[in-house]
């Protein structure tokens, strides 16, 4: 993915550049206005993957953002705004007029992103994501038909594949393939890791030049983890090294699986998202990081949207929760923050919003350096 800066206008540039030296600086108040927002539009899917927890429900309009919130996003949020990515819990191409919060966004100028299983979205909605140049994450975890389907119920392996193509090619007509679309085998788990070759041999056929590898999120005991097949999983990588290489294709590693992957000088030494990121869920609930997914870490919300921005932005929640990442406050810090520092967390696209954030940056050659 890559940030067009000369796209943003002075506004843009001067709230990132306020937000990264309140970073730098360690001070309690950040920019004007978060940098990076992370908007769920729905919490609707027709999935009903078996990792996925929590949900029950598959197109009711009471889990959809109301036009008050988005609007109120729209005002106050998203002209500020570097990058923009329209997911949470549900799937946004579920929704009939999705190419029409793609047009109200990209109006701003940000670069636009959207993590997505491609399981469903019309031509029309699919054609919004070609012609504003949407940084496509596709969720890819399973490449045999049937396992796919039993996995990711809900979903047409056939419809995911469907889509895919008409993306390619239209990308690549475009000349935007290189930069606007990944593969996520996400979440990586036991189950799996025989299909990581495939995966690659598909995104290698489809000219997809970048896959990232993010491992399931289970409670430590969890079975399906990798760390309880360290030596098949090893394999896995070590072969997958070569192979993305010999494709032309970024492998990247989200989080480290187990102690063998633990790469110290790579995790997040201090987390930059309290600075510069906001997640705002389909009620307008606003936490401090895109990985606090689910109604579960409602808790750690700094504030709604509808509230005065500067009383939620650079309030006295956003405020403590930048002083506990401060000072590495362990026992106050949300269990997601503590697995990113101690368990290992690397860079998604931090790199692309400021040079010194790819430090935690893994690749393929960290990858191969490391189980060498």
């Amino acid at each position: 993915m890559k940030i067009d800066f000369n796209k943003l206008n002075q506004q843009q540039k001067s709230n990132l550049e306020s937000a990264l030296k309140a970073y730098n600086d360690k001070r309690l108040i950040s920019s004007p206005s978060p940098s990076v927002l992370y908007i769920e539009l729905t919490q609707n899917c027709f999935g009903r993957c078996v990792f996925c927890h929590g949900k029950n429900w598959v197109n009711d309009p009471k889990y959809d953002m109301s036009d008050k919130v988005f609007d109120t996003l729209l005002r106050d949020y998203i002209p500020f705004a570097v990058l923009i990515d329209l997911r949470g819990w549900g799937e946004s191409l579920s929704l009939p007029n999705f190419d029409e919060y793609i047009n109200k966004v990209t109006k701003f100028g940000p670069k636009i992103r959207l993590t997505t299983t491609l399981g469903c979205g019309s031509i029309k909605a699919l054609q919004s994501l070609i012609d504003n140049d949407v940084f496509v994450s596709v969720s890819f975890d399973y490449a045999d038909k049937a396992m796919y389907q039993s996995m990711r119920r809900g979903l047409s392996y056939d419809t995911v594949i469907k889509n895919m193509e008409f993306l390619t090619n239209e990308m690549r007509k475009k000349g935007t393939l290189q930069d606007n679309i990944r593969l996520g085998i996400a979440p990586l788990q036991k189950a799996n890791l025989d299909h990581v070759e495939k995966i690659i041999r598909i995104a290698e056929h489809y000219g997809i030049r970048e896959i990232v590898l993010s491992q399931l999120v289970a409670s430590r005991m969890d079975y399906r983890l990798l760390k309880y097949n360290k030596r098949k999983t090893i394999a896995v990588l070590q072969k997958a090294v070569k192979l993305s290489r010999e494709a032309g294709i970024r492998l990247q590693l989200a989080r480290s699986p187990f102690e063998e992957l633990y790469i110290k000088d790579k995790t997040f030494d201090r987390c930059c998202h309290p600075w510069l990121y906001v997640f705002v869920d389909y009620k307008g609930n606003v936490l401090f990081c895109d990985h606090m997914l689910g109604t579960r870490f409602i808790k750690y919300s700094i504030g709604c949207v509808t509230e005065r921005k500067e009383d939620v932005w650079n309030g006295q929640r956003a405020q403590a929760q930048r002083l506990r990442h401060i000072q590495k406050d362990i026992k106050t810090l949300p269990s997601k923050c503590i697995t990113c520092y101690k368990e290992g967390r690397y860079a998604d696209h931090e790199h692309e919003i400021d040079k010194q954030f790819e430090k935690w940056l893994v690749t393929e050659n960290d990858i191969e350096k490391k189980l060498s």
